[in-house]
């Protein structure tokens, strides 16, 4: 969507990318548990192109186009930046493509840069509480470093923009 937007956040995503791959590995490796102990749980599918998945996310789309130009309009690049963390903890695709897809006076690449890794480290909050809340009490220690590492490593990665 913003050519020169993905390559100034190629690097910071390339070294966030690998720095979870890593952390991935070591808490893969770590683990003395067998794969098999568990039973997996039957899940069900829905489909992901139904009409009504279609329509929240359409909604979600105007919704933070309108946030995010109103934000842009009265609070500048400080408000985007608190914009951006909140938006965090709901879903974020529609959000960072609003953001990508608009051409915002006086922002510049770098406040863009910074509001989508505070979005995505705030999203990555989110999915470590569901994680700690959601999944096995055996885990737990394992969803907290394994999250903790990739959340701190994304916070500096922000103050590096």
């Amino acid at each position: 969507f913003n050519p020169a937007l993905s390559i100034h956040l190629l690097p910071y995503f390339l070294a966030l990318t690998v720095i979870s791959a890593a952390v991935s590995f070591f808490i893969y490796r770590s683990n003395p548990a067998n794969p098999n102990d568990h039973i997996a749980e039957d899940i069900t599918h829905q489909n992901p192109l139904e009409l009504r998945v279609a329509l929240i996310f359409g909604i979600l789309y105007i919704a933070f186009s309108l946030a995010t130009q109103y934000t842009l309009t009265y609070f500048g690049g400080k408000g985007l930046n608190v914009l951006s963390l909140i938006v965090g903890f709901t879903d974020i695709d529609p959000f960072l493509l609003n953001l990508f897809q608009g051409k915002y006076a006086g922002i510049t690449l770098a406040t863009i840069s910074a509001a989508s890794l505070q979005a995505v480290a705030s999203n990555n909050i989110l999915k470590m509480i569901y994680a700690l809340s959601l999944g096995d009490k055996s885990i737990r220690r394992y969803i907290l470093v394994g999250f903790s590492i990739i959340i701190v490593c994304n916070i500096l990665v922000i103050f590096l923009i």
